[in-house]
């Protein structure tokens, strides 16, 4: 698993789909899809303020940078 949290920011910095380039996001929880053939299991944030498109499990973590909280000053 990765190490995001719930309350982190994550700020976009490769959109696609419904995601905004360079937009921070909230995280409000995370999503794990089964093992795919290559057994790797996909783990997808939950972002507050983002509707995720039918068949979405969550936003792939790679497309965003994280900053905490406590970093935004």
């Amino acid at each position: 698993m990765s190490d995001w949290q719930v309350g982190d920011l994550a700020v976009c910095v490769e959109a696609s789909g419904p995601l905004v380039l360079h937009r921070g996001y909230t995280v409000i929880g995370f999503t794990v899809a089964p093992a795919q053939r290559d057994g790797k299991v996909l783990e997808g944030l939950l972002l507050s303020g983002l509707r995720l498109p039918r068949g979405y499990v969550g936003c792939d973590p790679r497309r965003f940078r994280k900053i905490r909280p406590d970093e935004r000053d």
